[in-house]
């Protein structure tokens, strides 16, 4: 796994503990935070969800602009999880192996 992915997974551990606020609520990410969430969103198509091409191009514009973003999380809470936990899934082998490993 290399740098860029442990940001990322770093990051959308960050928003999995914030998704469990009371909705709605306003999630607000710096630059650096949109950043990675364009690159999970951008490593999510195999999800084929509208939400993930909606979240991408959202996410493109304030990266190309270089600013932060501030994402209203509601109902579609779900969606984002299901984004992130994907992304875990597909990159963090040492995250598995250990977690494996404390079964055994």
């Amino acid at each position: 796994m290399n740098e860029i992915q442990q940001t990322n997974i770093a990051v959308a551990n960050f928003i999995i503990d914030e998704l469990y606020k009371e909705k709605p609520f306003n999630l607000v990410l710096d630059v650096g935070e949109t950043g990675a969430l364009y690159h999970i969103a951008s490593e999510s198509h195999h999800l084929h969800s509208g939400f993930v091409r909606k979240l991408e191009a959202t996410l493109r514009r304030h990266v190309n602009n270089g600013t932060g973003v501030i994402l209203e999380i509601n109902s579609n809470a779900d969606l984002y999880y299901r984004v992130l936990s994907s992304y875990i899934a597909k990159f963090d082998q040492y995250g598995v192996v250990m977690s494996l490993g404390e079964v055994s």
